[in-house]
């Protein structure tokens, strides 16, 4: 699922429960919080985060805090289904073996091997 993490949580959590086609009403049975707290939590109240932690986490989610500089590298990472397709700033990065392979012809070259 995509997230478009400008939304307000109580937005994603709706979005997140309508996807696993759950009802508030299955939601808040297996939290063991009443429906109209559930249903609060996906409306224009401001719901508790603990509130918000138990829903999440009823639907296989996790709110995680993230440091503000990383939030664009986790959202990429989220979106792309948990495959990290970069590596971090300042990591080095393996060597391919094709450019392994090019870079050893390159100095046999360079040596008068070739």
């Amino acid at each position: 699922m995509q997230f478009d993490f400008k939304l307000p949580l109580p937005a994603i959590l709706k979005a997140i429960r309508q996807s696993h086609g759950s009802s508030i009403i299955d939601l808040s049975k297996r939290t063991g919080l009443s429906r109209l707290t559930t249903a609060a939590a996906e409306g224009k109240s401001d719901p508790r985060l603990s509130t918000l932690a138990a829903l999440f986490d009823s639907l296989g989610y996790a709110l995680v805090p993230v440091p503000k500089q990383l939030v664009p590298e986790v959202e990429r990472f989220i979106n792309n289904g948990g495959v990290m397709v970069s590596v971090a700033a300042g990591a080095e990065a393996p060597v391919s073996p094709s450019m392994a392979h090019f870079e050893a012809a390159k100095k046999l070259q360079g040596d008068g091997g070739l």
